[in-house]
C-alpha cells in the first residue's frame, strides 16, 4: 500500500458533494467578496489615471474577467441550494460548466445547451447579460472619452 497517496487526502476540500458542505456556500461567499475587492480596487485605478495607458486597458479587461468570475461563483451558489436551476449540465459538482455558461450569458451569445430553469437563475442570467453588456458599454465610452480628452490636453499644449 502506498502511504503517500491515499483517494480521500484530499477530502477536506470543500465541494458540493464533499463531507464538509457547510463550508461550501461560506467558501463561495468568500471568492464573492475577493473578488468584489479585486474589481472594486482595479476600477478605482482606472477611475484616477490621468491618461489611457497599457494599464488601463489591461486593468478593463481584467475587471471584465473577473466579473464573469465573480457572475460564475454566484451561479454556483444558486445551483448548489437549487440542483435544478439550470438545465443541461452534465456534471453539477463541476463549476467549470457554470463558468462557461456565465460568460456565454454575459456576451449575450447564448448558445442555449445550459439554460436557467428556475425564478432565481433566470433573473440572476437577465442581470449578469445586462451588466456585462452595460459595463462593455461603459468602460469603453470611459476609456475612449479620457484618451480624447487627453489628446485635446496634448494638442492645446
Amino acid at each position: 500500500e502506498d502511504r503517500l497517496y491515499h483517494p480521500d487526502a484530499a477530502s477536506w476540500f470543500p465541494d458540493r458533494h464533499g463531507s464538509i458542505p457547510l463550508l461550501f456556500p461560506a467558501g463561495k461567499a468568500v471568492v464573492v467578496l475577493f473578488n468584489g475587492m479585486i474589481i472594486y480596487h482595479i476600477a478605482r485605478q482606472i477611475i484616477i489615471s490621468k491618461r489611457v495607458d497599457p494599464n488601463v486597458i489591461s486593468g478593463a479587461i481584467a475587471i471584465y474577467i473577473i466579473f464573469g468570475l465573480f457572475a460564475a461563483e454566484i451561479n454556483l451558489i444558486i445551483a448548489h441550494y437549487d440542483p435544478g436551476a439550470f438545465n443541461g449540465i452534465t456534471d453539477p459538482a463541476d463549476p467549470g460548466e457554470l463558468r462557461y455558461f456565465t460568460y456565454v450569458n454575459m456576451t449575450t451569445t447564448g448558445f442555449g445547451d445550459i439554460t436557467p430553469n428556475s425564478r432565481i437563475s433566470r433573473a440572476a442570467s437577465v442581470f449578469f447579460s445586462l451588466a456585462g453588456q452595460i459595463y462593455l458599454a461603459v468602460i469603453i465610452a470611459y476609456i475612449v472619452g479620457k484618451y480624447v480628452a487627453h489628446s485635446d490636453r496634448k494638442n492645446k499644449a
